[in-house]
């Protein structure tokens, strides 16, 4: 799998996005998948990619850079990216993107 996303950012290619984020999302690939990620969001600003980036820097947590990531214009679906991590018990993620969307409710929990 690392090896077919470096062939990807090699290629500076993200139209494949899709399938990239479902492998290694099976695979496990956070770490690759952030950098095939980066790549990506320059080329599209697609809602997708830049939810997948939010999730991607928690899975890796990597929190300062999503803290970064947010706090800048994106198109990232900040409710969906906070919920998966409440879910996979990635609360400090979740915490900071809630934080970031205002939504009390879910901070309260």
């Amino acid at each position: 799998v690392k090896e077919a996303i470096d062939s990807f950012i090699k290629a500076d290619d993200p139209t494949s996005y899709l399938e990239v984020v479902n492998v290694a999302t099976q695979n496990g690939s956070w770490e690759d998948l952030v950098s095939y990620l980066q790549m990506a969001r320059k080329k599209a600003r697609e809602t997708f990619v830049e939810t997948e980036l939010a999730f991607a820097y928690a899975k890796t947590n990597r929190l300062a850079e999503l803290e970064e990531f947010i706090s800048a214009p994106n198109h990232a679906q900040i409710q969906t990216a906070g919920d998966r991590c409440f879910e996979q018990g990635m609360y400090e993620a979740a915490k900071i993107l809630y934080n970031n969307i205002s939504n009390y409710a879910k901070l309260a929990v």
